[in-house]
């Protein structure tokens, strides 16, 4: 018999102070995400006039970021990234303007820009409908503002070595030709000549590839514009022009 003063229903044996939910384990302070690792840093860099992204970014030893690219098409935009790339959009006509060019971004660095050079220092963002690649040379006075990033070493291209030839070829030094303009006016930038004329080709008593003469006229022929006879020696490098040639590392820039 139960005595009045007991009650039939077993009391809780939980102590009103204590939750029957077991807590979380992860203190309020952490975080359950894992951290993303941090990406690849992105650098603008400034290219040479008439140079693609890709060789602007290559002689750096990183690798252009096409993605970087297309997000580019407003004044402010182009602005900010010009600043990252340690140069200003200013010109007597403005500081940037939407005219649509595929190798945007880009500034206009040559001094007859407009044909009167009002538009040197100019920057463009405007898109012509196509997406924009690393490969497009500046178009005609334009130097392309390039996206370089540094990735896994793994997959990075090597670099590019420029190096010049006053006898035989490009090939009896380890190196190869080089045939396109980007690539030549590159190379003659890299070893420091001063060009004011080319690069320029067709010619039958010319070097085939990239060659200098006098130190100011830079030439590239195809490989099938010198002819053997024209001028005896000219198809060779440094009888009248010196080859400029490239390979990829393993030696120095500037020497064979």
């Amino acid at each position: 018999m139960t005595p009045p003063y007991m009650s039939t229903i077993m009391p809780s044996m939980t102590p009103p102070y204590m939750s029957t939910m077991m807590p979380s384990m992860t203190p309020p302070y952490m975080s359950t995400m894992m951290p993303t690792p941090m990406s690849s840093q992105l650098q603008w860099t400034l290219g040479g006039q008439g140079l693609s992204c890709t060789v602007a970014c290559n002689v750096k030893g990183q690798s252009c970021d096409e993605s970087a690219l297309q997000s580019v098409e407003s004044e402010e935009a182009i602005m900010d990234v010009a600043s990252k790339a340690g140069v200003k959009c200013e010109s007597k006509n403005g500081p940037a303007v939407g005219w649509a060019y595929d190798s945007n971004p880009g500034i206009c660095t040559d001094p007859e820009c407009c044909g009167d050079g009002s538009c040197t220092g100019i920057c463009a963002f405007g898109k012509t409908g196509k997406e924009r690649t690393c490969t497009d040379a500046g178009v005609g006075h334009y130097s392309r503002l390039c996206p370089c990033v540094q990735g896994p070493e793994s997959l990075l291209p090597p670099p590019l070595e420029y190096f010049e030839m006053a006898s035989g070829s490009c090939s009896s030094a380890g190196g190869e030709t080089i045939t396109e303009k980007s690539e030549c006016s590159a190379a003659a930038k890299e070893l420091g000549f001063g060009i004011t004329w080319g690069p320029n080709g067709g010619y039958p008593d010319v070097v085939n590839g990239c060659s200098v003469r006098g130190g100011n006229m830079l030439f590239l022929n195809s490989i099938t514009d010198c002819k053997e006879g024209t001028i005896a020696g000219s198809c060779s490098c440094g009888s009248m022009n010196t080859c400029l040639c490239k390979r990829e590392g393993g030696g120095t820039i500037g020497e064979p």
